[in-house]
């Protein structure tokens, strides 16, 4: 019981402490039904920008079952179609 308390506290702590951090965070698997549902908290508690690489289409669908509109703190790059490829 003790250790789940200290991980809830250290969460608490954590989650404190990015509040105040603004950085551009780029996710390499954007696509990803846990990434939308964990950016869906972390964009209430932060104002970074979130750059997701992926396919947009696919993107977009998860953003959505997620309940995730229009944000303008999200980016989608689809690496495919992207012109800065190499």
């Amino acid at each position: 019981m003790k250790d789940n308390k200290n991980k809830f506290q250290f969460g608490r702590q954590l989650l404190n402490s990015a509040k105040d951090l603004e950085r551009r965070i780029i996710f390499s698997d954007g696509n990803d039904i846990r990434l939308a549902y964990a950016l869906k908290t972390f964009l209430k508690l932060n104002n970074s920008e979130c750059i997701l690489l992926g396919n947009e289409h696919e993107i977009f669908t998860k953003l959505s079952e997620a309940k995730i509109n229009k944000n303008p703190n999200i980016r989608i790059i689809d690496p495919l179609k992207s012109s800065k490829r190499i």
